[in-house]
C-alpha cells in the first residue's frame, strides 16, 4: 500500500520518537456536550448494526478489534466495482456492443453443412459451388429442372407461387436427401422462401413463397431460431445499483419470455457496478440491445454463441475495486497493519448480509417458515410492510390491514417489486387463503433462496461458535477436505442439481500439527454431511431447536434442495492492494468502471481535499464476500443494505 502525499495531516503526522500522533480534527468541536452526544449516537448506531449482523450469525473477528480504523463502504454505488473472474482466470469486462450477424452466421453454417467450404468460398462463389453440389447430388437433368422451377415460379403472384410444388426423383438414401434439403434451403430460402419436405415415396418436394428468415437477427417467422446455430447467446452484463435476479426478471418481462431463458454463474451485489457473464436461450443480441437501450444503468455486449447455458458456480471468483470513504485512523500505519493482517491471516468466511436480503424481513426467517411447511407465514413475512421508508409500504400496509390482495396490487409501484407483485397476484388469482399456490408462482430459484438463507445463517452461527471455542488453532475433531477440491466456497447453495459430495477427514490428536486453520472446513447443514467431533453438532441441534425445527424436518424438504456442503472457515484475499487518497467532493467517483470506456467517458479524477479514502483492490474465490473481508479490516459492521 501507499500513502497519498496530499492525504490529510491527521493521517500523516508522526511524533519524532516514532510514536503515533493523535488524530487532528478537521474543525474545532462545538462543545464537549455536543461531542459526547455525537459520540453516543454514533456508538448506538454502530451497536444496532452489530446487532443486525449477530441476528444472522456474524458475531466474531479473527484478531484484535481495537486495531481497525473507521470508514464507510458503499457510500456511493460507484465505490464498489465487481468483475466476475471466469474459470480460466480471465477477468470479465464489457468492451464491445457490436452484435454478430446471426443470419449470416446461420447461412454460413448451413452452407458448410451443405458441402461448401465457406472459408474458401463466399457470396457468388459459394452459390456457384452450391449449384455444382446440387448437380452432383441430383444429376444435371434433375438439377436443371429444379433451377427452372425456381426461376419460373418466382415470377408468379404469391397465391399461385405458394400453390406450386416440384417433386424430385425419389431416393432411398436418407443422408443423400438431407444434403439435398440443406443445399436447396441455403440457396433459395432467403430469397424465394424455399421450403422442402420428404413425401412417403422418399422424394424431396420443393415449394416457394414461405417468408424468409430475418437475416439481421437470426430469427424468422414466428420467432424460430436457425437450426444451424448454437442455441445460446453468451453476453457480458454490466449493471449499476441493480439486483441480478431483478434484472433477469425485468428483462424476461420486456422480452415476453420466461426468466429461465437466462442463466448465470452467480449473483452479484446490488449496490455496486458489476460485470458478469450470462447466457440467453435463443434470444438475439439485437433483442437484448433493444430492450436495454433506454436503461442507462444496464448494458450488454461481448456477444458470442455457445451450445450450452451457464450454470451456477461456473466461475473462479470475483475481482473487486472498493473505495472506503470518510476514513479516520490514528496513523497510516494502523491502516497498513489492518491490511497486512487480513492479507496474511485472512477473515472469517461468513455469508454476507446480502445473502439475507435488504427488505424489512430477513430471508432466513422466511426459510424457517417454509421448512415448517407454513406458506401463510412465509408469504406474510415477505409482504411485511415494515416501516414507512420501505418501497411499496402503503400497498403492503393495505394488505396487512385488510387482506385484500387486489386493493394492495392497485397501490403497488409498477417496477422494482416483482416478488411482492407475484405473491399478491397469486393471492388474487387463487384465493385470499391459498398461500401455497401464491408462493409457488415465484421462480424456483427464488423459492429455494429462502431455505438456502437459513442454511447460511446456520453456517455463520457454527463458524462463530467454532472461533469462540478454539480460536485459530486446529484441534482434534476438526474437519478438513480429504482430497483437493476443485475450489471451495462456490454457488452450490443455489444449484438445482445435487452437488457432488466432497470427501472430508476428521483430524485426530496426532494430526493437528499437519494442518492449519486455512484447511479447516465447517459443514453447511443439509443432506449428506457429517459434523466435526468437537461439539459443533450439539450447537447445530440447539440452533434448530431455537428456530422450532428438528433435524428430521431439516432433511425432509427435497423440493428446496437443501443439500449439505463444506465451506472453509477462513479465507484469504488474493492479490490484495491498497492506497490512501484524499478527496474533497464525495459525489465524484474515484474508480473508473467499464462504462467509462464503453461510452467514451473520461476517467474520474477526484479533486484532492480534506477527506480521506482507502482504495482496496482484491480477488476473492466464488461465494466469498468482499464485505466480510472489509469488515475484518475495518473492525466495524457492514450496513444492512449492502
Amino acid at each position: 500500500g501507499e500513502v497519498d502525499a496530499q492525504a490529510p495531516a491527521k493521517l500523516q503526522k508522526v511524533e519524532e520518537d516514532g510514536g503515533v500522533a493523535a488524530a487532528v480534527p478537521d474543525q474545532p468541536s462545538a462543545t464537549a456536550e455536543a461531542e459526547e452526544k455525537a459520540e453516543s449516537d454514533s456508538e448506538g448506531d454502530l451497536e444496532r448494526k452489530f446487532e443486525q449482523e449477530r441476528a444472522v450469525g456474524i458475531e466474531e473477528f479473527l484478531y484484535d478489534r481495537a486495531k481497525g480504523f473507521s470508514g464507510e463502504m458503499k457510500k456511493r454505488y460507484e465505490d464498489f466495482l465487481v468483475s466476475e473472474v471466469a474459470p480460466d482466470g480471465t477477468v470479465v469486462h464489457l468492451t464491445d456492443q457490436t452484435p454478430p450477424d446471426l443470419g449470416a452466421m446461420g447461412r454460413e453454417a448451413a452452407t458448410k453443412a451443405a458441402g461448401v467450404d465457406v472459408a474458401k468460398a463466399t457470396g457468388d462463389e459459394a452459390e456457384v459451388q452450391l449449384r455444382k453440389h446440387l448437380e452432383d447430388l441430383l444429376g444435371a437433368e434433375e438439377a436443371g429442372r429444379l433451377a427452372a422451377f425456381v426461376e419460373e415460379t418466382a415470377k408468379l403472384p404469391m397465391r399461385e407461387k405458394k400453390a406450386a410444388s416440384l417433386t424430385l426423383a425419389a431416393s432411398g438414401d436418407k443422408q443423400h436427401r438431407t444434403q439435398v434439403h440443406k443445399a436447396i434451403k441455403v440457396l433459395w430460402a432467403q430469397t424465394e422462401g424455399a421450403a422442402t419436405r420428404t413425401d412417403d415415396s422418399g422424394a424431396v418436394v420443393v415449394t416457394l413463397g414461405k417468408k424468409g428468415r430475418d437475416t439481421r437477427g437470426g430469427r424468422g417467422p414466428k420467432g424460430q431460431w436457425s437450426s444451424e446455430l448454437p442455441a445460446y447467446v453468451e453476453f457480458v452484463l454490466l449493471k449499476e445499483n441493480k439486483d441480478t435476479t431483478r434484472v433477469v426478471s425485468d428483462l424476461s418481462r420486456r422480452l415476453g419470455r420466461k426468466p429461465n431463458v437466462f442463466a448465470y454463474a452467480g449473483t452479484k451485489d446490488r449496490r455496486g457496478v458489476t460485470t458478469q457473464r450470462m447466457t440467453a436461450h435463443k434470444v438475439t443480441p439485437q433483442e437484448l440491445l433493444r430492450q436495454t437501450a433506454q436503461d442507462r444503468q444496464l448494458f450488454v455486449g461481448n456477444f458470442k454463441l455457445r451450445d450450452t447455458p451457464l450454470k451456477l458456480g461456473q466461475l473462479y471468483g470475483n475481482r473487486f475495486g472498493i473505495v472506503v470513504r470518510d476514513v479516520v485512523a490514528d496513523h497510516p500505519s494502523t491502516i497498513a497493519a489492518a491490511m497486512h493482517n487480513c492479507k496474511e491471516r485472512g477473515f472469517i468466511n461468513y455469508y454476507g448480509m446480502q445473502r439475507f436480503g435488504t427488505g424489512s424481513t430477513r430471508t432466513h426467517t422466511v426459510g424457517i417458515a417454509l421448512l415448517k411447511d407454513s406458506y401463510e407465514d412465509a408469504v406474510k413475512l415477505i409482504l411485511n410492510p415494515g416501516d414507512s421508508s420501505r418501497p411499496g409500504h402503503a400497498a403492503l400496509q393495505k394488505y396487512a390491514d385488510t387482506g385484500d390482495a387486489g386493493a394492495a396490487l392497485g397501490l403497488l409501484p409498477r417496477y422494482g417489486m416483482n416478488i411482492e407483485h407475484t405473491l399478491l397476484t397469486g393471492l388474487k388469482r387463487h384465493g385470499a387463503r391459498d398461500f401455497n399456490n401464491a408462493f409457488m408462482m415465484l421462480p424456483r430459484n427464488l423459492r429455494m433462496l429462502y431455505v438456502h438463507a437459513h442454511q447460511a445463517y446456520l453456517w455463520n452461527s457454527l463458524a462463530s461458535e467454532r472461533i469462540r471455542m478454539f480460536g485459530q488453532k486446529v484441534v482434534a475433531g476438526d474437519l478438513v477436505l480429504a482430497a483437493p477440491a476443485e475450489q471451495e466456497g462456490d454457488e452450490e447453495l443455489e444449484l438445482q442439481e445435487k452437488p457432488k459430495a466432497k470427501p472430508v477427514h476428521m483430524v485426530t490428536e496426532e494430526e493437528v500439527e499437519n494442518y492449519s486453520i486455512f484447511d479447516v472446513v465447517i459443514p453447511l447443514p443439509g443432506e449428506g454431511v457429517i459434523f466435526p467431533g468437537n461439539g459443533l453438532e450439539q450447537v447445530f441441534e440447539r440452533l434448530l431447536e431455537k428456530d422450532g425445527l428438528t433435524r428430521a424436518m431439516y432433511g425432509a424438504q427435497k423440493k428446496y434442495n437443501n443439500y449439505g456442503d463444506y465451506r472453509k472457515i477462513i479465507e484469504r484475499p488474493l492479490d490484495l492492494t491498497w492506497r490512501i487518497e484524499s478527496y474533497e467532493d464525495e459525489n465524484v467517483p474515484v474508480l473508473a468502471s467499464d462504462k467509462h470506456a464503453l461510452l467514451g467517458l473520461d476517467a474520474p479524477v477526484p479533486e484532492k481535499g480534506a477527506k480521506t479514502s482507502v482504495v482496496v483492490e482484491l480477488t476473492l474465490h466464488k461465494s466469498t464476500y468482499a464485505t466480510m473481508c472489509l469488515r475484518e479490516i475495518l473492525k466495524q459492521p457492514t450496513h444492512w443494505n449492502q
